[in-house]
């Protein structure tokens, strides 16, 4: 079967004299969001007016509407400087304006404070939240996975039969950045697009499908390949699934398979974006995510208490020194007096 936008070198192909059966194997999906919906054309990252009404929409960028974050610029206006009170100032006047040892343990302090507060909101902040329009929780990714290595790369892994890609001319542009998931994971990626079939009604029609196509088109054990099938009403969300061979599958785990689901739900309903940028942020992102250990809030918990523990020993140790340095400092002077006091 032919691709849209096809004529890309290296593609997948069947060999002649039959053909040699490889393991695969799949799982659906089907992205849902309850939210503004967006009325207008199908086309994914056109411009439409926003209603009030709840649905479900298919399609990278058709449906829903967006959620935004504001972001308010600064305005001039009063600038208001607190010139003391307060356990600030207190602690500060109270160390400055007293000995070294005070003003150590106070630098100390607030450096301890900082770093506490700059780690706390790292943990309570998504590490996704920059992209995500649909506030989707990203499941962790439990350990690192290895590179699968003595894969080809082909460019030609797009196939866009409902007109969402191809119609802007952006198949090899698609194609390129899929390349960035293939490098990270050893992975061949492949995109389907199905357009609405009469005979593909309920999603055991589809599965089939989608396996007898890798059968036949792909072939190989190291190609994770993303099948959506549209509906007769293309502002319907059609169904999802994958497809995977045997080699790609111990990358594309049960858990990194989540994962994809996961990026592929806050793509989908990103309207900032083309079809072809929330496909190649869902395969990209779910690489950069499954290839490395997510950090958890027990890691950030331990990195905090090293980090204090290693700001409570320097601390000790300025205040020794400051400590024998004042001892020194009075003996030094008692030895003065001494010398200069007259024998008499």
């Amino acid at each position: 079967m032919g691709r849209a936008g096809g004529g890309s070198s290296g593609g997948f192909h069947s060999s002649g004299g039959g053909h040699h059966s490889v393991s695969h194997s799949g799982g659906g999906h089907r992205a849902s969001f309850s939210g503004s919906s967006r009325s207008g054309s199908s086309r994914a990252g056109s411009t439409r007016s926003t209603s009030t009404s709840s649905g479900s929409f298919g399609g990278f960028g058709n449906g829903m509407g967006t959620y935004r974050t504001s972001r308010r610029s600064s305005s001039s206006g009063p600038v208001i400087i607190n010139n003391g009170g307060g356990l600030g100032g207190g602690l500060f006047r109270s160390t400055v304006g007293g000995n070294g040892c005070g003003c150590a343990v106070a630098i100390v302090f607030v450096i301890v404070i900082l770093v506490i507060l700059i780690l706390v909101s790292g943990m309570f902040s998504s590490p996704d939240s920059g992209y995500n329009v649909q506030e989707v929780e990203i499941p962790a990714s439990s350990y690192n996975r290895e590179k699968l290595e003595n894969t080809g790369w082909s460019n030609n892994c797009v196939v866009d039969e409902i007109g969402w890609i191809s119609e802007d001319g952006s198949i090899s542009g698609l194609e390129r950045k899929l390349r960035d998931f293939y490098d990270l994971t050893g992975v061949q990626p492949y995109v389907y697009l199905v357009g609405y079939r009469s005979d593909l009604i309920s999603d055991s029609d589809k599965e089939q499908f989608a396996s007898d196509y890798y059968e036949n088109e792909i072939g190989n054990d190291y190609t994770f390949a993303f099948f959506y099938f549209c509906e007769r009403n293309p502002d319907d969300v059609g169904y999802m699934y994958y497809e995977g061979g045997s080699r790609a599958l111990g990358v594309m785990d049960a858990e990194a398979v989540d994962i994809f689901w996961a990026m592929c739900d806050s793509e989908w309903y990103n309207f900032d974006q083309s079809t072809e940028d929330a496909l190649a942020n869902t395969f990209n992102r779910t690489a950069e995510r499954i290839m490395t250990k997510t950090r958890t809030s027990a890691d950030n918990m331990k990195i905090v208490l090293i980090i204090i523990l290693v700001i409570v020993v320097a601390a000790v140790i300025i205040i020794i020194m400051n400590k024998r340095r004042k001892q020194e400092k009075e003996r030094n002077e008692e030895t003065r007096k001494i010398l200069e006091t007259p024998l008499e």
